[in-house]
């Protein structure tokens, strides 16, 4: 469905690999994934249904990531 995603980098894949890794040290809330968009890699995170959530987010994580930004994209729902 649809809902939003932080993003947090795009760019070349062992980049974008370094970020997810980088990322998971510190954030261990949000599902993360690293995106295939030609010619860049994204670095994705959170499978939020409301904008405001998505917002929350973002303040919680722009000491380390001020440029995270959100976007809309397909999300995957978890069933709990």
């Amino acid at each position: 469905i649809n809902g939003y995603r932080l993003e947090i980098f795009f760019g070349q894949r062992k980049d974008a690999e370094k970020v997810k890794s980088e990322f998971l040290k510190s954030y261990s809330e949000w599902p993360i994934y690293v995106i295939w968009q030609q010619p860049n890699f994204k670095v994705q995170i959170g499978d939020f249904m409301t904008k405001l959530q998505a917002e929350k987010a973002q303040q919680e994580i722009k000491g380390n990531y001020p440029n995270a930004y959100i976007t809309i994209t397909d999300i995957k729902v978890s069933d709990d």
